[in-house]
């Protein structure tokens, strides 16, 4: 979700951002001087189009209404975009991440502990090589998780690696990525937009991190609402308990049904936009079950809009929702894993003002691109570096290794 955040005490509506300073003459497609340059041709094309009108046959009144029409979208789409630099280079429609090299702004491994148990990050030789060399045999599968506390019975993907179903890793269990989309998004966004497949298979292949079992959950029981991967105030909607899904109902229906990882360190919950809020906020709720966050140009205060509705009962539970607020409260070490573009300052500003407030004992690495706004190729750039990044953090904490 194209969202707002500042550190003020309530929501604010994306129609409140400042943009960022794009030149005036530049002709990116968040540049006030495209926009101007659309409404002129807008206006131009209707007023000749009206002058010429009984001289025109009846196809080229026709092709006339049509792209007047297809003007006027493209107008209103480009003021939409400029207030909220969702696309701000030309590269970035296209899907590529060229020039989206990211640089580091602050990192550290914690002062803290993850805690002792089984860490399946960590790997034998020999497993490791197992990994490699069936990377690229890995699956997605659509699936419907259903059960648990909520009953919900909802779609799902899951990304089983290569080594998964070996005779060899029958008793092998797996770190598990749990992964949340944007809104408007879904449960498809990660297999299809993001490109998991990919992305996994190739830093498996290439040593980079373990084997791991990928979810990627739906996190709105009522579409089109979005649910903030919250559990909504019940004198709103009784049954709108998206929070109690995602960190009950999905980690039980993969123990039951996958070979799933116990133990905090082997649980991962990322996502991007309102994604990347939801994997703070539920990190930071249930750091029982999650030691990591993966949060792509994600807000990190609790969100009302017309796509939420009221989702909070009063200000303390709008505020123990806030990832900005609750970051400061004692809880077991986490690491955080952000990255935002440079060119979309309310991103920037979000994600500055959360890192600038993780205790010392927790891990985090901060990362920014240049360029890229709030699109698809700064998502899979990060999601490749926040993947590395734990798996190197992780591994190299105590535990047991896989044999």
């Amino acid at each position: 979700m194209i969202s707002a955040q500042t550190l003020s005490t309530s929501p604010i509506s994306p129609s409140h951002i400042a943009t960022s300073p794009t030149s005036g003459w530049s002709l990116a497609p968040n540049a006030p001087l495209f926009e101007a340059l659309l409404v002129v041709a807008t206006v131009c094309v209707a007023l000749a189009a009206v002058w010429r009108w009984r001289s025109l046959g009846l196809a080229t009144r026709v092709v006339s209404v049509v792209l007047v029409e297809v003007l006027v979208v493209l107008s209103v789409m480009t003021y939409v975009n400029r207030a909220n630099d969702v696309v701000t280079t030309w590269t970035s429609m296209t899907g590529s991440t060229s020039g989206l090299t990211p640089k580091t702004l602050s990192q550290s491994d914690g002062t803290g502990s993850f805690g002792n148990g089984i860490n399946r990050w960590r790997r034998t030789r020999r497993m490791q090589a197992k990994d490699r060399a069936a990377a690229d045999r890995s699956t997605i599968t659509s699936i419907s998780i259903g059960g648990g506390p909520t009953g919900y019975d909802l779609p799902a993907q899951v990304y089983l690696p290569g080594s998964y179903d070996e005779a060899s890793s029958a008793h092998r269990s797996y770190p598990v990525l749990e992964l949340l989309a944007g809104f408007p998004g879904s449960y498809l966004s990660w297999s299809t937009g993001l490109r998991l497949k990919h992305t996994l298979d190739t830093l498996i292949r290439t040593g980079r991190m373990p084997a791991v079992i990928a979810v990627m959950p739906s996190q709105n029981p009522f579409p089109p609402a979005d649910s903030e991967c919250v559990n909504a105030d019940p004198s709103v909607h009784s049954d709108s308990r998206a929070e109690t899904y995602l960190t009950d109902d999905v980690p039980t229906y993969l123990a039951q049904h996958y070979r799933a990882a116990k133990g905090r360190i082997n649980w991962v919950i990322g996502g991007y936009s309102t994604g990347g809020y939801c994997a703070a906020n539920l990190a930071l709720r249930h750091p029982d079950r999650y030691a990591s966050a993966i949060a792509l140009s994600a807000y990190f205060i609790g969100l009302r809009d017309d796509t939420t509705g009221r989702l909070f009962k009063d200000r303390k539970e709008f505020e123990a929702n806030s990832p900005q607020f609750t970051i400061a409260k004692p809880h077991p070490k986490l690491a955080f894993f952000t990255i935002h573009a440079d060119d979309n300052a309310r991103d920037g500003r979000a994600s500055r003002h959360f890192v600038a407030a993780i205790p010392a004992s927790d891990a985090h690495l901060a990362m920014a691109t240049a360029s890229g706004g709030h699109t698809p190729p700064v998502w899979r750039v990060g999601s490749r570096q926040a993947f590395i990044w734990l798996a190197h953090l992780l591994r190299h904490q105590p535990g047991y290794a896989d044999r």
